[in-house]
Protein backbone atom coordinates (compact mmCIF):
# COMPACT_ATOMS: atom_id res chain seq x y z
CA UNK A 1 0.00 0.00 0.00
CA UNK A 2 2.92 2.33 0.67
CA UNK A 3 4.29 2.04 -2.87
CA UNK A 4 0.84 2.79 -4.34
CA UNK A 5 0.67 5.94 -2.20
CA UNK A 6 4.14 6.92 -3.41
CA UNK A 7 2.92 6.56 -6.98
CA UNK A 8 0.08 8.99 -6.36
CA UNK A 9 2.52 11.34 -4.66
CA UNK A 10 4.93 11.09 -7.59
CA UNK A 11 8.06 11.13 -5.47
CA UNK A 12 10.59 8.70 -4.03
CA UNK A 13 10.67 10.59 -0.72
CA UNK A 14 7.43 12.56 -0.30
CA UNK A 15 7.13 15.23 2.34
CA UNK A 16 4.87 14.29 5.29
CA UNK A 17 2.53 17.15 4.36
CA UNK A 18 1.95 15.49 1.00
CA UNK A 19 0.28 12.59 2.80
CA UNK A 20 -1.97 15.08 4.58
CA UNK A 21 -2.96 16.77 1.32
CA UNK A 22 -3.57 13.39 -0.32
CA UNK A 23 -5.82 12.36 2.58
CA UNK A 24 -7.73 15.65 2.41
CA UNK A 25 -8.23 15.24 -1.35
CA UNK A 26 -9.62 11.76 -0.84
CA UNK A 27 -11.95 12.81 2.00
CA UNK A 28 -13.36 15.82 0.14
CA UNK A 29 -13.83 13.80 -3.06
CA UNK A 30 -15.69 11.09 -1.14
CA UNK A 31 -17.72 13.82 0.57
CA UNK A 32 -18.75 15.01 -2.91
CA UNK A 33 -19.87 11.54 -3.95
CA UNK A 34 -21.67 10.81 -0.66
CA UNK A 35 -23.36 14.23 -0.73
CA UNK A 36 -24.68 13.33 -4.17
CA UNK A 37 -26.20 10.12 -2.79
CA UNK A 38 -27.77 11.84 0.24
CA UNK A 39 -29.26 14.65 -1.86
CA UNK A 40 -30.55 12.18 -4.46
CA UNK A 41 -32.40 10.30 -1.70
CA UNK A 42 -33.72 13.50 -0.09
CA UNK A 43 -35.05 14.88 -3.38
CA UNK A 44 -35.97 11.70 -5.20
CA UNK A 45 -39.47 13.07 -5.84
CA UNK A 46 -37.85 15.66 -8.11
CA UNK A 47 -36.29 12.85 -10.10
CA UNK A 48 -39.68 11.11 -10.29
CA UNK A 49 -41.23 14.26 -11.80
CA UNK A 50 -38.65 14.29 -14.62
CA UNK A 51 -38.14 10.57 -15.24
CA UNK A 52 -41.79 9.59 -14.69
CA UNK A 53 -43.91 12.61 -15.70
CA UNK A 54 -47.59 12.73 -14.80
CA UNK A 55 -50.30 12.28 -17.40
CA UNK A 56 -53.85 13.54 -17.61
CA UNK A 57 -56.00 11.30 -15.41
CA UNK A 58 -59.30 13.12 -15.93
CA UNK A 59 -60.95 10.27 -17.81
CA UNK A 60 -59.92 7.72 -15.17
CA UNK A 61 -61.35 9.94 -12.46
CA UNK A 62 -64.69 10.21 -14.24
CA UNK A 63 -64.67 6.44 -14.74
CA UNK A 64 -64.05 6.05 -11.02
CA UNK A 65 -60.92 3.99 -11.79
CA UNK A 66 -58.47 5.63 -9.40
CA UNK A 67 -58.32 3.89 -6.03
CA UNK A 68 -55.10 5.72 -5.19
CA UNK A 69 -53.95 9.21 -6.19
CA UNK A 70 -50.38 10.44 -5.79
CA UNK A 71 -49.81 14.19 -5.64
CA UNK A 72 -46.36 15.48 -6.54
CA UNK A 73 -45.33 19.04 -5.70
CA UNK A 74 -42.31 21.18 -4.94
CA UNK A 75 -42.23 20.06 -1.31
CA UNK A 76 -42.64 16.33 -1.83
CA UNK A 77 -44.93 13.45 -2.72
CA UNK A 78 -48.19 12.67 -0.94
CA UNK A 79 -50.48 9.68 -1.44
CA UNK A 80 -54.28 9.73 -1.07
CA UNK A 81 -56.67 6.78 -0.79
CA UNK A 82 -60.23 6.94 -2.02
CA UNK A 83 -63.09 6.96 0.48
CA UNK A 84 -66.42 7.29 -1.31
CA UNK A 85 -65.97 10.43 -3.50
CA UNK A 86 -63.21 11.90 -1.34
CA UNK A 87 -59.49 11.11 -1.32
CA UNK A 88 -58.02 10.91 2.18
CA UNK A 89 -54.32 11.68 2.67
CA UNK A 90 -52.41 8.62 3.85
CA UNK A 91 -50.85 9.49 7.19
CA UNK A 92 -52.43 12.94 7.19
CA UNK A 93 -55.68 14.86 7.62
CA UNK A 94 -56.06 16.54 4.24
CA UNK A 95 -58.88 15.49 1.95
CA UNK A 96 -59.25 16.17 -1.77
CA UNK A 97 -62.13 15.91 -4.20
CA UNK A 98 -62.14 16.18 -7.98
CA UNK A 99 -64.87 18.42 -9.42
CA UNK A 100 -65.65 20.07 -12.71
CA UNK A 101 -63.44 22.96 -11.56
CA UNK A 102 -60.51 20.65 -10.89
CA UNK A 103 -59.04 19.43 -7.62
CA UNK A 104 -60.50 21.02 -4.52
CA UNK A 105 -59.60 20.79 -0.85
CA UNK A 106 -62.36 19.09 1.10
CA UNK A 107 -62.69 20.93 4.40
CA UNK A 108 -65.19 20.19 7.16
CA UNK A 109 -66.01 22.54 10.04
CA UNK A 110 -68.74 21.07 12.19
CA UNK A 111 -71.68 20.34 9.91
CA UNK A 112 -70.36 22.59 7.16
CA UNK A 113 -68.50 21.19 4.15
CA UNK A 114 -66.31 23.49 2.09
CA UNK A 115 -65.00 22.73 -1.40
CA UNK A 116 -64.17 26.28 -2.46
CA UNK A 117 -60.38 26.10 -2.04
CA UNK A 118 -58.46 24.99 -5.17
CA UNK A 119 -55.66 22.55 -4.49
CA UNK A 120 -52.67 24.69 -5.53
CA UNK A 121 -49.06 25.17 -4.49
CA UNK A 122 -47.49 28.44 -3.44
CA UNK A 123 -47.27 30.82 -6.36
CA UNK A 124 -50.46 29.33 -7.85
CA UNK A 125 -48.55 26.41 -9.30
CA UNK A 126 -50.53 23.26 -9.95
CA UNK A 127 -49.60 19.82 -8.63
CA UNK A 128 -48.90 16.72 -10.69
CA UNK A 129 -51.39 13.88 -10.17
CA UNK A 130 -50.94 10.15 -10.71
CA UNK A 131 -53.71 7.56 -10.75
CA UNK A 132 -51.62 5.14 -8.67
CA UNK A 133 -49.49 4.89 -5.56
CA UNK A 134 -46.15 6.09 -6.93
CA UNK A 135 -44.40 5.22 -3.67
CA UNK A 136 -44.82 1.50 -4.40
CA UNK A 137 -43.08 1.91 -7.76
CA UNK A 138 -40.15 3.89 -6.38
CA UNK A 139 -39.86 2.16 -3.02
CA UNK A 140 -36.62 1.41 -1.14
CA UNK A 141 -34.87 4.41 -2.75
CA UNK A 142 -33.79 2.33 -5.75
CA UNK A 143 -34.19 5.25 -8.17
CA UNK A 144 -31.76 7.66 -6.41
CA UNK A 145 -29.30 4.86 -5.65
CA UNK A 146 -29.24 3.61 -9.25
CA UNK A 147 -28.97 7.18 -10.56
CA UNK A 148 -26.10 7.88 -8.15
CA UNK A 149 -24.21 4.75 -9.21
CA UNK A 150 -24.66 5.61 -12.90
CA UNK A 151 -23.55 9.22 -12.43
CA UNK A 152 -20.88 9.09 -9.72
CA UNK A 153 -19.47 5.55 -9.61
CA UNK A 154 -19.58 3.98 -13.08
CA UNK A 155 -17.76 6.77 -15.01
CA UNK A 156 -14.58 6.84 -12.85
CA UNK A 157 -14.72 3.05 -12.52
CA UNK A 158 -14.90 2.59 -16.30
CA UNK A 159 -12.12 5.15 -16.68
CA UNK A 160 -9.85 3.15 -14.35
CA UNK A 161 -10.73 -0.14 -16.06
CA UNK A 162 -9.93 1.34 -19.48
CA UNK A 163 -6.60 2.76 -18.32
CA UNK A 164 -5.56 -0.42 -16.50
CA UNK A 165 -6.52 -2.61 -19.47
CA UNK A 166 -4.57 -0.37 -21.87
CA UNK A 167 -1.56 -0.33 -19.55
CA UNK A 168 -1.33 -3.98 -18.48
CA UNK A 169 -3.38 -5.69 -21.20
CA UNK A 170 -2.83 -9.45 -20.78
CA UNK A 171 -2.12 -8.96 -17.05
CA UNK A 172 -5.36 -7.04 -16.54
CA UNK A 173 -7.11 -9.49 -14.18
CA UNK A 174 -3.91 -10.24 -12.27
CA UNK A 175 -3.39 -6.55 -11.58
CA UNK A 176 -6.99 -6.08 -10.43
CA UNK A 177 -6.69 -8.92 -7.93
CA UNK A 178 -3.24 -7.96 -6.61
CA UNK A 179 -3.48 -4.16 -6.75
CA UNK A 180 -7.13 -3.11 -6.24
CA UNK A 181 -6.00 0.41 -5.34
CA UNK A 182 -5.26 0.96 -9.03
CA UNK A 183 -8.96 0.46 -9.71
CA UNK A 184 -10.34 2.28 -6.67
CA UNK A 185 -8.09 5.35 -6.74
CA UNK A 186 -10.31 7.15 -9.25
CA UNK A 187 -13.37 6.56 -7.03
CA UNK A 188 -11.75 7.42 -3.71
CA UNK A 189 -10.26 10.57 -5.23
CA UNK A 190 -9.97 12.39 -8.53
CA UNK A 191 -6.32 11.34 -8.68
CA UNK A 192 -5.87 8.63 -11.29
CA UNK A 193 -2.83 6.64 -12.36
CA UNK A 194 -1.89 5.96 -15.96
CA UNK A 195 0.97 5.00 -18.26
CA UNK A 196 3.98 7.28 -18.36
CA UNK A 197 4.07 7.05 -22.16
CA UNK A 198 1.35 5.93 -24.58
CA UNK A 199 2.34 3.68 -27.46
CA UNK A 200 1.15 0.66 -29.42
CA UNK A 201 3.39 -1.54 -27.34
CA UNK A 202 2.61 -2.30 -23.72
CA UNK A 203 3.74 0.69 -21.60
CA UNK A 204 6.75 0.00 -19.44
CA UNK A 205 5.91 2.23 -16.47
CA UNK A 206 2.92 3.54 -14.56
CA UNK A 207 2.58 6.76 -12.57
CA UNK A 208 0.19 9.48 -11.47
CA UNK A 209 -1.43 10.92 -14.61
CA UNK A 210 -2.45 14.61 -14.49
CA UNK A 211 -4.40 14.32 -17.75
CA UNK A 212 -6.46 11.32 -16.68
CA UNK A 213 -6.99 12.93 -13.27
CA UNK A 214 -8.40 16.02 -15.01
CA UNK A 215 -10.68 13.77 -17.07
CA UNK A 216 -11.89 12.28 -13.79
CA UNK A 217 -12.65 15.78 -12.47
CA UNK A 218 -14.65 16.52 -15.63
CA UNK A 219 -16.61 13.28 -15.23
CA UNK A 220 -17.51 14.23 -11.66
CA UNK A 221 -18.46 17.73 -12.77
CA UNK A 222 -20.78 16.24 -15.41
CA UNK A 223 -22.32 14.00 -12.73
CA UNK A 224 -22.87 16.96 -10.40
CA UNK A 225 -24.50 19.01 -13.18
CA UNK A 226 -26.75 16.10 -14.21
CA UNK A 227 -27.86 15.42 -10.63
CA UNK A 228 -28.52 19.09 -9.92
CA UNK A 229 -30.63 19.23 -13.09
CA UNK A 230 -32.71 16.34 -11.75
CA UNK A 231 -33.21 17.52 -8.16
CA UNK A 232 -32.92 21.32 -8.06
CA UNK A 233 -35.23 24.11 -9.16
CA UNK A 234 -35.75 27.83 -8.71
CA UNK A 235 -37.33 27.12 -5.31
CA UNK A 236 -34.91 24.35 -4.28
CA UNK A 237 -31.40 25.80 -4.01
CA UNK A 238 -30.02 23.70 -1.15
CA UNK A 239 -28.58 20.96 -3.46
CA UNK A 240 -26.75 23.60 -5.52
CA UNK A 241 -25.28 25.22 -2.41
CA UNK A 242 -24.11 21.96 -0.83
CA UNK A 243 -23.05 19.81 -3.78
CA UNK A 244 -21.70 22.68 -5.87
CA UNK A 245 -19.42 23.99 -3.11
CA UNK A 246 -18.17 20.56 -2.04
CA UNK A 247 -17.33 19.60 -5.62
CA UNK A 248 -15.61 22.94 -6.25
CA UNK A 249 -13.46 22.41 -3.15
CA UNK A 250 -12.53 18.86 -4.19
CA UNK A 251 -11.61 20.00 -7.71
CA UNK A 252 -9.45 22.87 -6.43
CA UNK A 253 -7.63 20.61 -3.95
CA UNK A 254 -6.98 18.02 -6.67
CA UNK A 255 -5.62 20.65 -9.05
CA UNK A 256 -3.41 22.01 -6.26
CA UNK A 257 -2.15 18.50 -5.56
CA UNK A 258 -1.36 17.93 -9.24
CA UNK A 259 0.45 21.26 -9.49
CA UNK A 260 2.66 20.33 -6.54
CA UNK A 261 3.21 16.58 -6.78
CA UNK A 262 2.49 15.37 -10.32
CA UNK A 263 5.55 14.17 -12.30
CA UNK A 264 5.04 16.86 -14.95
CA UNK A 265 4.64 19.69 -12.47
CA UNK A 266 7.27 22.48 -12.51
CA UNK A 267 6.93 22.62 -8.73
CA UNK A 268 8.76 19.26 -8.51
CA UNK A 269 11.98 20.58 -9.99
CA UNK A 270 15.17 19.77 -8.23
CA UNK A 271 18.02 22.17 -7.76
CA UNK A 272 20.61 19.76 -9.14
CA UNK A 273 23.15 20.96 -11.65
CA UNK A 274 22.12 18.50 -14.36
CA UNK A 275 18.61 20.00 -14.34
CA UNK A 276 16.87 16.66 -13.96
CA UNK A 277 14.40 15.35 -11.46
CA UNK A 278 13.58 11.95 -10.10
CA UNK A 279 10.12 10.50 -10.58
CA UNK A 280 8.88 7.34 -8.93
CA UNK A 281 7.03 4.98 -11.30
CA UNK A 282 5.79 1.40 -11.28
CA UNK A 283 7.15 -1.22 -13.59
CA UNK A 284 4.25 -2.72 -15.53
CA UNK A 285 6.11 -6.02 -15.80
CA UNK A 286 5.99 -6.30 -12.00
CA UNK A 287 4.00 -3.55 -10.26
CA UNK A 288 5.45 -4.53 -6.89
CA UNK A 289 8.75 -3.08 -8.10
CA UNK A 290 9.42 0.58 -8.56
CA UNK A 291 11.84 2.46 -10.73
CA UNK A 292 13.21 5.98 -10.72
CA UNK A 293 13.07 7.79 -14.04
CA UNK A 294 15.20 10.82 -14.69
CA UNK A 295 13.28 13.45 -16.58
CA UNK A 296 15.34 16.23 -18.15
CA UNK A 297 14.00 19.73 -17.60
CA UNK A 298 14.76 21.79 -20.69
Amino acid sequence: MCTEAHTLLGSTSPHPMSYVLLSVCMMVTMATRISGLVLAIMYQYKMVAILYPARDITEKLYEDACEWVSVLGEEGLEVYKKHSRVYQQVGGEEKLMYTSKGWMVWDTQGDLISMDTPHMQQGNQSYSYYCEDVCTIFSYYWLPVVSWVILFILPPLLLSITVIFFTFRTKFFTILSNFPIFLLSSILSHLTIGPVHCSIRTPSHLSLSPRISCINILLTMAAVIALLYLISSSTTLLPIIILGNVFLLSALLTILFLLIYSPSSPCCRCSSADESRRVLVFETADPSKTAVKLKMLL
